[in-house]
């Protein structure tokens, strides 16, 4: 359900324009949430009141008016065209691996995923904390990219990193 999910966003922010997407997502969302309270009152209301064996019946039957009515309604909707491509991906990926701000936020990202793994970076790379000043260099170099960008409360903490290997 999760990729069904992903997928009618995706959809909603295409046909949308940038001034409606919003009010579109908070829509499905919203609908997506009260649909789960209203499912889970009305379901335990049916059992309740006609056994669980009508609950699974009921909710088929809902299931099928839902079907109907998208059935009827997508007609009126407009067929998605394709976008052509600016670029071929190949060509696309390697603009990218040429732009040097990526690349660098490609390296610190790498090291974030690693620690996400359950590897510390600090037990792993001790002797370029202790020995090579180049860790503190890029967290400087981001708190700069970090402080042009906008971000007013910016913490580097290269004065503990190796703090745990003594």
């Amino acid at each position: 359900m999760a990729s069904a999910f992903a997928l009618t966003l995706a959809y909603l922010g295409e046909q949308c324009s940038s001034m409606d997407a919003g009010g579109a997502f908070a829509a499905y969302i919203t609908g997506n949430v009260a649909s789960n309270l209203i499912g889970r009152l009305v379901s335990a209301a049916v059992v309740d009141t006609f056994g669980l064996a009508s609950n699974f019946y009921f909710f088929a039957l809902l299931n099928l008016a839902g079907a109907v009515l998208v059935y009827f309604t997508i007609q009126r909707v407009k067929p998605m065209h394709a976008m052509p491509a600016a670029q071929s991906p190949f060509a696309a990926m390697i603009a990218h691996w040429r732009d040097p701000s990526l690349r660098a936020e490609h390296r610190l990202f790498c090291h974030i995923t690693q620690t996400w793994r359950g590897r510390p970076l600090v037990d792993r790379m001790a002797h370029q904390v202790l020995h090579n000043r180049e860790s503190s260099a890029l967290q400087y170099a981001m708190r700069d990219r970090l402080w042009t960008l906008g971000w007013s409360e910016i913490e580097v903490i290269d004065d503990n990193l190796g703090s745990r290997l003594n």
